[in-house]
């Protein structure tokens, strides 16, 4: 169980969102066990769980996946879904073999919005040919490129919190890497202080004025 407040009340509003989702779309709503996944045919390494399956009487079988969101959040779901969420429901989509699901959230306990999607055949090819490749490197053991990515500064912080004092001989390489670095870090902060010598001249001649125009 999490221990944060919006999981744990999101998983209780579930059965609302679901509820609520059956009582608009007039659609048989069947809650699916989260204790229990759902297994790709062919490739064993895609799994899911979804919410819930559905039922339409012009459509079929489909799934659902119900989210909830903070009113302060709520611009994410007004034309549509999150991509997150697209994403995920397209990966579900292919692990259980329907061709359409819908989302559904409620939105600052008080605004209810769902969408119906549509599987992508080409984007879940795409998909599974990423997803392949990623669980080949997991079972390998191969770590991704290092990249300047906010996940892989917050990986390696974690995978070495504290130094041991002792020094590593680098490839020659980074002989020019770290001379790369010095320039590029001289460069942001020379460009940084003309940023603030410009702001400053600006707010400076602006004075109590609320603003300035050129």
């Amino acid at each position: 169980m999490s221990d944060r407040e919006d999981v744990e009340f999101g998983r209780k509003l579930e059965g609302i969102v679901l509820a609520t989702l059956g009582e608009r779309t007039g659609r048989f709503i069947e809650p699916w066990p989260q204790t229990s996944m759902v297994v790709h045919p062919k490739f064993s390494w895609m799994r899911c769980t979804p919410d819930a399956f559905q039922v339409d009487d012009d459509r079929g079988l489909g799934i659902v996946q119900a989210k909830t969101t903070s009113a302060y959040l709520g611009w994410r779901w007004e034309d549509e879904p999150p991509l997150a969420v697209q994403i995920q429901i397209q990966h579900e989509m292919a692990v259980t073999g329907v061709e359409w699901g819908t989302l559904c959230c409620l939105v600052g306990g008080q605004r209810f919005r769902w969408f119906d999607i549509e599987m992508n055949p080409a984007f879940c090819e795409a998909m599974i040919t990423t997803e392949r490749e990623f669980i080949r490197d997991v079972v390998s053991r191969k770590p991704p490129d290092v990249d300047g990515s906010e996940s892989t500064t917050v990986a390696i912080r974690k995978l070495y919190p504290m130094d041991n004092g002792e020094s590593v001989r680098l490839p020659e390489e980074f002989l020019e890497l770290d001379a790369t670095l010095l320039e590029v870090k001289a460069k942001i902060k020379a460009l940084d202080s003309l940023r603030d010598t410009i702001e400053n001249k600006i707010k400076a001649e602006i004075g109590e004025n609320p603003f300035g125009i050129t």
